[in-house]
């Protein structure tokens, strides 16, 4: 099992830390099968970070509110742990769950609390990204959780929307054909309900 405070070497290869006082850029929205900017994140161990355009590896993202009540109901489920434990033991796909709530809102958690919340789901992301200020949420546009965004191994934006419904688990598919050196087939799909960010 991969506990979070103790996942850092994959982390550095995929994240490139930055000095506290590097400067901040803001960056446009992007969209689907554009190049995805080397935005600065906060990880959950309190490091600044930027996200590499090409290191060789899936990026699944995963946008959570823990006080969003479907994200509560996937995690009891165990949908979510179940599709991480696939994935995060692979050396070419990183799984990053990202919680964008902003300092000054009343959702706000303090990263103690995120870790702590993350280690009593039993969840298996590489890491928690501490998106206090919604950059990464404004780059990839995300408006409401739960979301997911997957980057390819080429720092490609090929897919955004919910993990699945009743025909598809999107997330799982699209990994599955990177991983199968294919094109993504469905690349977006509608989020019909969650929590506003």
């Amino acid at each position: 099992m991969k506990y979070i405070l103790v996942i850092t070497i994959l982390m550095v290869q995929l994240l490139d830390f930055q000095p506290a006082n590097a400067a901040r850029k803001e960056y446009k929205e992007i969209k689907i099968g554009d190049q995805v900017p080397n935005i600065t994140l906060w990880g959950s161990e309190g490091r600044r970070y930027k996200i590499k355009k090409s290191r060789g590896s899936i990026i699944v993202l995963e946008w959570l509110d823990y006080t969003c009540g479907v994200i509560e109901e996937n995690y009891k489920s165990g949908d979510i742990q179940n599709i991480q434990q696939v994935f995060v033991v692979r050396s070419d796909v990183f799984w990053a769950s990202v919680h964008s709530v902003s300092e000054d809102d009343d959702r706000y958690i303090k990263k103690e609390e995120v870790l702590k919340r993350t280690m009593a789901d039993k969840a298996y992301p590489d890491t928690v990204i501490l998106d206090n200020r919604l950059r990464a949420a404004k780059v990839f546009g995300i408006k409401k959780v739960p979301a997911f965004v997957i980057i390819d191994a080429n720092g490609k934006f090929v897919y955004k929307g919910k993990m699945k419904d009743d025909k598809h688990n999107y997330v799982t598919e699209a990994v599955e054909q990177l991983l199968s050196e294919e094109e993504v087939k469905i690349s977006e799909t509608k989020i019909d309900e969650g929590c506003p960010i």
